[in-house]
């Protein structure tokens, strides 16, 4: 009786000079393997036979260009690339941004910053786990491709080599971007660790390999025995993994949820040696190139839903220095208070409310670099978390504001402001945007009591 058994398939491919995979073998006694001219062809010589010629089929050769997201969209493939909002995401991991919020976000803080997205070559470091892929292939249609430097749970297993190896790849007069960070499910159900997988009538644990690391500093806190540093590389990133998140073993073991604050504690582990790669390889970078680093959480998501990103750092890099911080250490998990949205439903947190504002200017034509903010808020100093995060939207802020937030500045003070709108050729302070000239002057008020 035969069974028919499905198996995993391993393919050892050799990259051809024309970018495309060959599978390789010897050619049996007689034949020859003839080099092609023009067209790329396959040609076989037969010893005393008539040539025989295959030439490579469009479909081959289209293989050779990354996929295009129509292309990724086949029927009966989940391909996660789908836009729909899935709110138990925003409940679990408040200020995630879905995959397109994400791609808008880094676009956005990369050009302020004197990018080129055309000379920028994209590094990523997220596990090997299929469901992370979505992320990767629409970073890749940003910037063409992606140097890939993460192994399980993300960790940028590559190290410091592959750093060296992917700087000297960065387009002449270009720089780099980093993406890292773990990666964690939440399912149809609102649970975090898990999520539905194509095919699999139960989705099982995501991030596995977390989760067992989880299992392990758990046991060597209850008195288990460390595990012997491996002399193998048969399993030795798993062995790393647990290894890094030994330190938060204690904050694990006091978490409410271990499952939300699991890849919260791995995203500090991969922030420490991705700190130390930079620190001794970071210098690979070529003339005035930079090294932006974006890390955070990704968040996976059942078919149909979109996938999400949670930014905990962006920072911009000189050889192995932070020159620039882009955003607050943990400033993209804010927490929500509930009982503000029960009492004042539709209520914004701060950092909800300047995306949205940044997103609703961006579509009327506004433009940051030469846009004044005007505020009235109440001279209470609980209020100034707000202005500060206005002003450092749009570099400083005109205050109108009094008690109770009125705006007892008034028409005099609205004169003034109005003759303060930067003009065509004001540059801001270092480390700003220069303002373009002839740009459109603007102004935005935010009167909020």
């Amino acid at each position: 009786m035969r069974f028919s058994i499905a198996l995993p398939v391993l393919l050892a491919l050799v990259p051809s000079a024309t970018n495309a995979f060959f599978f390789q073998r010897t050619p049996p006694q007689g034949q020859q393997r003839v080099a092609a001219a023009g067209e790329p062809e396959l040609v076989t010589a037969m010893a005393g036979e008539k040539k025989a010629t295959t030439k490579l089929s469009a479909a081959t050769m289209t293989a050779t260009k990354p996929a295009t997201e129509k292309q990724r969209k086949f029927e009966g493939v989940y391909t996660g690339m789908d836009s729909k909002p899935f709110p138990n995401v925003e409940k679990a991991f408040p200020g995630a941004m879905m995959n397109s919020e994400l791609k808008e976000f880094i676009a956005d803080n990369l050009k302020a910053n004197n990018y080129n997205l055309k000379t920028t070559l994209v590094a990523t470091s997220l596990c090997c786990d299929e469901v992370n892929r979505p992320l990767e292939a629409e970073l890749s249609d940003m910037f063409n491709t992606n140097f890939n430097m993460g192994g399980l749970a993300g960790f940028p297993f590559g190290g410091a080599t592959s750093f060296g190896a992917m700087a000297a790849h960065i387009p002449d007069d270009g720089s780099c971007f980093v993406v890292y960070g773990p990666h964690v499910g939440v399912d149809s159900e609102g649970n975090v660790g898990t999520v539905e997988r194509r095919g699999r009538q139960n989705g099982g644990a995501c991030c596995g390999s977390a989760v067992a690391a989880s299992n392990y500093v758990a046991g060597v806190l209850a008195g288990d025995e460390k595990a012997a540093l491996p002399t193998s590389p048969l399993d030795a990133q798993q062995y790393f993994v647990g290894s890094m998140l030994l330190p938060h073993a204690k904050r694990l073991e006091r978490a409410s949820d271990k499952m939300v604050e699991l890849p919260f504690a791995l995203y500090d582990a991969q922030s420490e040696l991705m700190g130390r790669i930079l620190e001794q390889a970071g210098g690979a970078v070529a003339g005035n190139g930079k090294t932006a680093v974006l890390g955070g959480i990704q968040i996976n998501t059942p078919p149909g839903y979109s996938d999400y990103y949670l930014p905990l750092s962006f920072d911009i890099y000189s050889g192995g220095e932070v020159e620039k911080e882009l955003m607050k250490k943990g400033a993209g998990a804010p927490k929500k208070f509930p009982m503000a949205a029960e009492v004042y439903p539709g209520a914004l947190t701060n950092d909800e409310l300047t995306s949205k504002m940044r997103q609703t200017l961006k579509s009327k034509g506004y433009d940051e670099s030469t846009t004044l903010v005007a505020t009235s808020l109440c001279c209470d100093e609980v209020n100034r978390p707000l202005e500060t995060e206005l002003a450092d939207m749009f570099d400083t802020n005109f205050n109108m504001g009094g008690l109770a937030g009125f705006p007892f500045g008034g028409a005099t003070s609205f004169g003034a402001m109005a003759s303060h709108i930067p003009g065509k050729s004001y540059t801001r302070p270092p480390l700003r945007r220069t303002f373009a000239k002839n740009k459109v002057r603007s102004v935005i008020m935010v009167l909020i009591c």
